[in-house]
């Protein structure tokens, strides 16, 4: 299973309800698993996202970053990962420096993006890398 987790970190009037994605993910692969949190979520809801970590494959991670904004419940997300030897291919958009070097400790590549479009090339070469490796 492939798991894509949109995390927001950003000020709560600027959270958005869906990723700018998902309809491409989608329409990519339908059976893309989706999960979307932010730094206002509860832990309860938050805490949903662990199973589906444990269960997928390989995952990519979008996020969307202001560098004012703590993580809050978000944390029990990124000590999931410090554990996972899965592929996980690292989108941001935006500065966070303290996501930043949660990533460099966990040895996560992140990639830093401005634009959607970036994004959606990352994630192609993400699944075709992920298809040649197992073939």
């Amino acid at each position: 299973m492939t798991l894509y987790i949109y995390l927001q970190v950003k000020p709560i009037q600027q959270i958005s309800f869906s990723s700018p994605l998902s309809e491409w993910l989608t329409t990519y692969d339908p059976t893309i698993v989706m999960a979307e949190v932010d730094n206002h979520s509860e832990a309860f809801l938050v805490s949903k996202c662990v199973p589906l970590i444990e269960k997928a494959d390989q995952i990519i991670l979008h996020m969307e970053a202001h560098e004012e904004e703590i993580l809050g419940a978000l944390k029990s997300i990124f000590e999931r990962f410090r554990k996972l030897k899965k592929p996980i291919l690292s989108i941001t958009q935006g500065d966070h420096q303290g996501l930043v070097s949660m990533l460099k400790l966990m040895k996560i590549d992140s990639n830093n993006v401005s634009d959607l479009a970036k994004a959606k090339s990352l994630i192609s070469d993400f699944f075709n890398l992920e298809i040649n490796s197992k073939n």
